[in-house]
């Protein structure tokens, strides 16, 4: 298990989200293709659980990552938050 920060990917998934904007958080299972390099959307997932910074599954995924805290990936913490009021003050108008 590796943390992407590959250009290609990262745009992959904004065009994703693009595709349900009315859902602030989402998660966006990508895939590439060995011989190719073609990337495939796998599924999006809107229904949250999509950083899970404080269960069982967490502390898995720590562990797999050597150590890693995948808080610290894009920001989770502030990027979740610039999210979720964004999407409340568009609702809110």
């Amino acid at each position: 298990m590796t943390l992407c920060y590959e250009d290609d990917v990262l745009a992959l998934a904004r065009a994703a989200y693009e595709a349900i904007p009315e859902v602030p958080f989402q998660g966006c299972d990508i895939i590439r293709e060995t011989n190719t390099g073609v990337l495939y959307v796998l599924e999006v997932n809107p229904g949250g659980n999509t950083w899970a910074f404080s269960n069982a599954f967490a502390a898995r995924m720590t562990q797999a990552l050597g150590g890693y805290d995948i808080k610290q990936q894009f920001n989770a913490f502030e990027t979740i938050a610039d999210a979720l009021i964004e999407k409340t003050r568009s609702e809110a108008q």
